[in-house]
């Protein structure tokens, strides 16, 4: 049996229906849909007790805790000056109305056949640029600390 309304308005249906939900989704869930930096683009450069190191892999992990780093799906290679860039990724997702996510992305630098822990965040709030220089030559002192700074 055929749809005794015209296509018009089941469209103009169809589309306040998307509006409204846009806009209960907030009251509903406490949420809103943003697009949400996952990892920040990252700029920085490796020295290895201040001299430029060259060729040293950064590599970027979107959930903190990876054993030296295993599953990055972001990395950027050093050049001659050791500057790198890594490029940030961003998601859609559903933020809450108050309060500041916890980042969980995790920088490491691999150089020399070694891969070292460089970078966790600490804190709350998702940057959508972080700018750092990594001495390979740093050891670091725990578990939170890296050769990042």
């Amino acid at each position: 049996m055929p749809n005794p309304l015209p296509r018009e308005m089941r469209a103009a249906g169809l589309r306040v229906a998307v509006v409204s939900a846009a806009f209960l989704m907030p009251i509903v869930t406490g949420c809103v849909p943003t697009m949400e930096p996952v990892v920040p683009t990252i700029t920085g450069r490796v020295v290895v007790d201040k001299v430029p190191a060259a060729g040293a892999r950064i590599l970027v992990v979107e959930r903190a805790g990876a054993v030296a780093c295993q599953g990055a799906r972001l990395a950027a290679v050093s050049g001659a000056d050791g500057a790198f860039l890594v490029e940030g990724r961003n998601h859609l997702v559903l933020a809450p109305l108050a309060g500041d996510p916890e980042p969980r992305w995790e920088v490491c630098v691999e150089y020399g056949g070694v891969v070292h822990p460089g970078y966790r965040p600490f804190g709350f709030g998702l940057p959508s640029a972080v700018q750092m220089t990594c001495d390979v030559s740093r050891i670091p002192t725990d578990a939170f600390d890296g050769v990042c700074r």
